[in-house]
């Protein structure tokens, strides 16, 4: 399965906290040597960092629309998942009735 992570960061050294990061990803990429995805942002304060982490293992979807973490279209939203959704049909059909957009 895939490896997730998220940290959070208050002392202000973006460069160096995300160096770390890098090598925590390392550490878990043979839970999902298919890619890797990081984000961060900071809100009011420049100093706060939180990141969000992703190494993927690409089982039945290889393409690189199931990279990770996701996103909302106007970009609000950040999530990531672990795990293979095997009833991914059904949930798509139910997401399309609920007038969800599906890419």
């Amino acid at each position: 399965m895939c490896g997730i992570f998220a940290a959070f960061n208050i002392r202000g050294d973006y460069s160096r906290v995300r160096a770390i990061i890098v090598k925590m990803l390392k550490r878990i990429i043979h839970r999902g040597p298919d890619s890797t995805g990081i984000t961060s942002y900071s809100e009011n304060d420049k100093n706060v960092h939180h990141f969000i982490c992703h190494q993927r293992l690409a089982i039945v979807d290889q393409s690189t629309s199931g990279d990770q973490p996701f996103f909302s279209d106007d970009g609000n939203i950040c999530g990531v998942g672990n795990g293979e959704i095997y009833n991914h049909l059904k949930v798509i059909y139910i997401l399309l009735i609920h007038l969800f957009s599906i890419k």
